[in-house]
């Protein structure tokens, strides 16, 4: 059998086990759980397969199949929305690029640009590769052999010419038998519309494996724009001759070709930007300075605002603030002619003052956080927002490091690896089960009961262990809700294991009694 046909098979039987393992998350909107898990991982092992025993020479490409496999073992741990959206979005990028790395030669992460081309290419690859795979097992004929066609050829026949007469004697049987009758309706009752679902589901979910299958095994699929071999072994002697011959003779009339215009940036031009970026930085950073350390009496001097109006006005403004001075200095790194050893060390030492600059602005923007936090809870968003900014600090910091260190190609690598080494810190630190304890221990009258209820079963153990300090109208909801939840909320089967969920149902088990008595007070 065939390599194409075997992978054929191979993405079939993946799309319909696939179908099972999402079945519950698809029929009844339930979040994904073990079966993702598991789709996920049987997907990278017959990846991981196909690289090994037909492509062993880009093996390198499992480097990043691997966290793609850790992301994946992500979604049975937590049930938060923003940790599953984090663990899909770390998976679909290491996948992506594993899939680039196993197809193309070029280096998948080795500049902003080269990396947003391999993220794209690795995620269109699987479309035309799937339709070769189609294709090129329908054009083989050699898949059966003469005799076998003329097997199938007969049994074909056959069943065409019984097919009338089974639906003639069925009938008959039918109306002789009620019970006969009863089982055949019974057999041939089903819904149409779940039929169809089924069908186009699974089909999607085969393309989408035999895609990814074909990709990485398949080095004749050209989608890197890489030029094909033109060796003199794929070519009969004579033409290599000729071919030898021409490329001997000196060229007439040759002019080079001109190299592709660039853009480039002016030394002055940038030096000039740079500058007043860091004057603006400079003077906010210096009002800022004494907030930090003033306290509360000279912000209300200074500002006339109370503490909490001065934590919550301009806390996403500095977070847009500090996100967009990366991608300048980067582009500013990239496009600026320096001519000179002179220019060069101008350039690095504007550049490196706008970093430090920068960084006292999110510690200015994280000091706002906490002070609102302080006074109305955490959330979801604010912590979040928070992690993304202490995220980037560390790439600011390897920024520094490494572009301004004449090591541009290790940024966008540091960056990848501290993108999820950052992912596995918030699955240890469990983000909406710290939220809920921290505003659990706010006073009584500023818990927000509607927003504990909101959260994910992340949050369960923590709520379920505050409930007597709560007012006893919030206690009497909060009960009530949890205990809805055993009778429904947490009835799901095991393709949508989560252990968050787990732990939650059972710490609701554990106080059970306690629940019912708080759910009945008046």
């Amino acid at each position: 059998m065939q390599t194409s046909l075997w992978m054929l098979l191979s993405a079939i039987g993946l799309g319909v086990v696939g179908r099972y393992l999402l079945g519950d998350t698809i029929d009844h909107s339930t979040p994904p759980g073990a079966g993702l898990s598991v789709f996920v991982l049987l997907n990278l092992c017959a990846v991981s397969a196909a690289l090994l025993v037909l492509r062993h020479e880009r093996v390198k490409a499992l480097i990043f199949f691997a966290p793609a496999a850790l992301a994946s073992i992500g979604l049975l741990l937590n049930d938060s929305a923003w940790l599953t959206g984090l663990d899909i979005f770390a998976f679909w990028t290491s996948a992506t690029l594993g899939i680039f790395a196993a197809t193309c030669s070029a280096p998948a992460l080795a500049s902003v640009k080269g990396t947003l081309y391999a993220i794209t290419t690795g995620a269109l690859a699987p479309l035309p590769a799937a339709i070769d795979l189609i294709a090129e097992n329908i054009a083989n004929k050699a898949l059966v052999g003469e005799a076998h066609r003329k097997h199938i050829k007969a049994v074909t026949k056959g069943l065409l010419l019984s097919t009338p007469l089974l639906f003639i004697f069925t009938a008959l049987f039918c109306a002789a038998d009620q019970a006969f009758a009863n089982q055949v309706g019974k057999l041939f009752h089903f819904n149409l519309g779940k039929a169809v679902e089924i069908t186009v589901t699974t089909s999607i979910l085969a393309l989408c494996c035999g895609g990814a299958l074909q990709a990485v095994s398949k080095s004749e699929i050209n989608i890197c724009g890489e030029e094909k071999s033109n060796t003199c072994s794929d070519k009969p002697e004579q033409d290599c001759q000729s071919q030898a011959e021409a490329e001997s003779k000196p060229k007439v009339d040759s002019k080079p070709e001109a190299a592709p215009a660039r853009f480039h940036l002016g030394m002055t031009e940038a030096m000039t930007a740079l500058a007043l970026l860091n004057l603006l930085f400079g003077a906010f950073v210096a009002i800022q300075i004494k907030y930090l350390f003033g306290g509360a009496s000279l912000v209300n001097i200074t500002s006339g605002l109370t503490y909490s109006e001065y934590a919550r006005h301009g806390f996403f403004e500095l977070c847009w603030a500090a996100s967009m001075v990366l991608p300048i200095l980067l582009a500013a790194e990239a496009y600026t002619r320096r001519l000179s050893r002179k220019s060069e060390i101008t350039f690095r030492v504007l550049a490196c003052t706008l970093v430090a600059l920068l960084l006292v602005v999110v510690a200015s923007a994280v000091q706002r956080m906490q002070l609102y936090s302080l006074e109305y809870g955490l959330s979801e968003l604010r912590f979040f927002t928070t992690a993304f900014m202490a995220y980037l600090t560390t790439i600011c910091i390897a920024f520094a490091a490494t572009v301004l260190n004449s090591r541009r190609e290790k940024f966008i690598p540091a960056t990848y690896t501290l993108g999820l080494l950052a992912i596995a810190i918030l699955h240890q630190i469990n983000p909406e089960n710290l939220i809920q304890s921290k505003n659990m221990t706010m006073a009584p009258e500023k818990i927000d009961i509607a927003y504990a209820l909101s959260m994910s079963d992340d949050s369960i153990p923590a709520l379920v262990h505050a409930l007597p300090k709560l007012p006893a109208a919030a206690r009497k909801q909060a009960a009530s809700n949890l205990l809805a939840r055993t009778r429904g909320a947490w009835k799901t089967d095991w393709r949508s294991f989560n252990l968050s969920r787990t732990l939650a149902y059972h710490t609701v088990q554990d106080h059970i009694k306690e629940l019912e008595v708080m759910a009945q007070t008046p």
